[in-house]
């Protein structure tokens, strides 16, 4: 199938598309524009419009562009953070069971989420942990009283 390529610029209060090697048009929005420059691809050259597709490119003013960019940037950071974020909570769920030998209670207490959530991300980590070496028959249950340093108000 044959594709098209087109430029959409915002010229207020429309899109302007170009359609290269074939021509100008307009429309209200994005999704006028596409059925606009297929439109304009079948005039033109003839062509069935079941025969092409026309490959829609906006480009927006370098402010807009740089707010995007700023914008996706932040995003993927974000989603970056969020994954290590999990990975230090798996971590302190191991720590808290393994070393301050807390309840899956407890634990649930100390993080403020429910103790269903607490079985997740501990199984999760017991998972991830399989991969990497076979866990000790110790970490298999563990319960106890809070023990030093943290203080926790419930």
């Amino acid at each position: 199938m044959k594709v098209y390529e087109a430029v959409a610029r915002r010229e207020h209060p429309y899109w302007v598309v170009t359609v290269e090697g074939v021509g100008v048009t307009q429309g209200r929005s994005l999704a006028e524009s596409v059925e606009m420059a297929a439109d304009l691809v079948g005039v033109m050259t003839g062509e069935d419009p079941a025969d092409f597709d026309v490959k829609m490119r906006v480009e927006l003013s370098g402010e807009m562009s740089a707010r995007l960019d700023e914008s996706r940037r932040l995003s993927e950071e974000a989603a970056r953070l969020q994954l290590v974020a999990a990975e230090a909570t798996r971590e302190a769920v191991v720590q808290l069971r393994d070393v301050g030998r807390l309840t899956g209670r407890d634990i649930a207490k100390v993080l403020g989420v429910s103790e269903q959530r607490v079985s997740q991300i501990a199984a999760r980590r017991s998972a991830s942990s399989e991969q990497r070496s076979a866990p000790p028959p110790s970490a298999q249950r563990r319960t106890g009283a809070l023990c030093g340093g943290a203080t926790e108000s419930l």
